[in-house]
């Protein structure tokens, strides 16, 4: 079909086979403006376009663009404009225009009617080609696939952001954690690099920092007089994100890992034990664990966060740490360190009080079921548990903590900024938009996610969601840890990787705790002694 006005000059529809696939090479375009209210259009696009007193020529009132990946596999429906960016498009001899599958979900996030009435009224250049108009920008951020935060940063940026940039949008493409640096550095050699893309707490970020793939923002902060918002955040969070004296990234979530205990509060009370004593030991812990433990029933009294999160905060709590203050030195061969392995590997294989943590890497489904009665992880976890409990009351405590080492350790995630981006002030606006204690608060009610780390966000009374959260933002800020260590040389993540993949042996006994302990030490080091990654 085409548009109820004719189409615009130089402008050739692209065609579809008689079977309605797609021509290889080709996207087909459907335009029509019937009623498409039972489709889900995105953030920002329920809206008709201009009317003819706003100056068009002519009036659409909902358009419809239907398109379809290469192999017609997939179908997605935009309120969008004919015309996408102009650094999207590919003009041939005969001023044909052709999409890339990626030029056209640029153009898709163009997300208004309005440019395909203004279309409707270029004239005739006599040239075959499209006459130039300026187009919004279009921001390609590179995200971790968490469903609800998407849907939180997708919606601000189509109601606040765009309408404050020009009709600036941003779109998104989502992947797993792991996966986004790779995914970073192919985009840059092929020359279309993501102009955002989240950090997920320090294990990639210091490699990513030490390359240069992350905009240094201490200009940006400079011009725009920013550090005294940056003051404002919870002390040890925005250093976290700060390597070598250059600040690359400011956290729009934060916390002090893996040091809250989540207990069923209803199974403890009926055995007479009340949890409220933040100077408890671990042999408390210990005595607890065997008590409300019932091999009988696969009913386990803990379970323990193994992963260089919750091997962090476990070392510290015997007055340790997993490296040095300048990330040169492996310390899990310490005496500290020592101390947490003994007591793992005690819980797991003498005690049997703890479950294997390579059986149950998400401890919050047992937990709910009442398989699990105690859980170390990181205090926003209570927000899922909210929803997962029904049968039982639960709460939240500390681990013990027995060393002089401040209680946790400090991790966070940044929206940052990429380097080879054409884009940085504009990018920047949306980085700071999204730190607003307002958008902060909206975040912990909505998307169920890690809170702004400012006084303003965590203590509003808007964002007092459960007196566990309370508990949990409370702590925080009258105790806050020191930031996650990271190796001096950039290579956090093969620190932490190595660390966690080579414990595994020592839970599952296959090799002596010795020997474990002893050859990823070894490993560690032989990784910090590396050049610069």
């Amino acid at each position: 079909m085409g548009s109820a006005c004719g189409d615009p000059a130089g402008w050739r529809r692209l065609e579809t086979s008689s079977t309605g696939q797609p021509i290889a090479g080709h996207v087909p375009i459907d335009i029509a403006a019937p009623d498409i209210t039972q489709r889900k259009a995105p953030y920002g696009t329920q809206g008709t376009g201009p009317s003819t007193a706003g100056g068009y020529p002519c009036q659409h009132k909902r358009i419809r663009a239907a398109f379809w990946t290469f192999d017609g596999s997939r179908e997605k429906w935009h309120h969008d404009s004919f015309r996408p960016p102009e650094r999207a498009r590919r003009y041939t001899m005969n001023g044909t225009v052709r999409f890339s599958r990626r030029s056209f979900l640029r153009a898709a996030a163009t997300l208004s009617g309005g440019a395909l009435l203004a279309a409707c009224a270029l004239p005739d250049t006599g040239t075959g080609m499209e006459a130039e108009t300026t187009e919004p920008v279009v921001l390609e951020a590179l995200w971790v696939a968490q469903t609800a935060l998407v849907e939180y940063f997708e919606n601000y940026s189509a109601t606040i952001f765009s309408p404050q940039n020009d009709g600036a949008m941003v779109e998104f493409t989502l992947a797993p954690g792991n996966e986004i640096p790779q995914k970073m550095l192919s985009g840059i050699a092929a020359g279309d690099p993501a102009d955002l893309f989240r950090v997920v707490n320090v294990a990639e970020f210091t490699q990513l920092a030490a390359n240069d793939i992350i905009l240094a923002l201490d200009d940006l902060i400079d011009r725009d007089g920013y550090q005294d918002y940056i003051d404002t955040f919870i002390p040890g969070t925005v250093e976290t994100f700060n390597f070598n004296g250059i600040q690359y990234g400011i956290p729009f979530g934060a916390h002090p890992s893996s040091q809250y205990l989540f207990y069923n509060k209803t199974a403890l009370n009926d055995q007479g034990i009340v949890l409220d004593d933040p100077g408890w030991s671990w042999a408390d812990y210990v005595e607890v664990a065997k008590t409300v433990t019932d091999p009988d029933n696969d009913v386990f009294g803990s379970w323990v966060r193994a992963n260089f999160e919750g091997y962090m905060v476990g070392v510290r709590s015997m007055g340790g740490d997993l490296l040095n203050e300048d990330g040169t030195q492996s310390q899990i061969n310490s005496d500290e360190a020592w101390e947490f392995w003994n007591l793992v590997y005690a819980l797991i294989n003498e005690h049997k009080t703890t479950v294997q943590p390579t059986d149950v890497r998400d401890w919050k489904p047992p937990f709910a079921e009442q398989k699990i009665m105690m859980a170390n992880d990181n205090g926003y976890r209570e927000s899922f548990l909210r929803e997962m409990v029904q049968d039982f009351e639960f709460d939240t405590f500390l681990i013990p903590n027995m060393g002089d080492v401040p209680r946790g350790g400090l991790v966070g995630d940044i929206s940052a900024i990429t380097a080879a981006s054409s884009h940085h002030d504009l990018a920047w606006e949306w980085v700071k938009g999204t730190l607003a204690t307002e958008e902060g608060i909206k975040r912990v009610q909505n998307a169920r996610f890690i809170p702004l780390p400012t006084e303003a966000a965590l203590l509003h009374e808007d964002a007092m969601v459960s007196h566990q959260y309370e508990f949990y933002v409370r702590q925080w800020i009258n105790e806050p840890p020191l930031p996650a260590p990271t190796a001096g040389n950039g290579r956090t993540s093969d620190v932490f990787s190595t660390l966690q993949r080579g414990m595994e042996a020592a839970w599952l006994a296959t090799e002596p705790l010795t020997d474990v302990v002893n050859s990823v030490d070894k490993e560690i080091q032989d990784i910090l002694d590396m050049p610069p990654a």
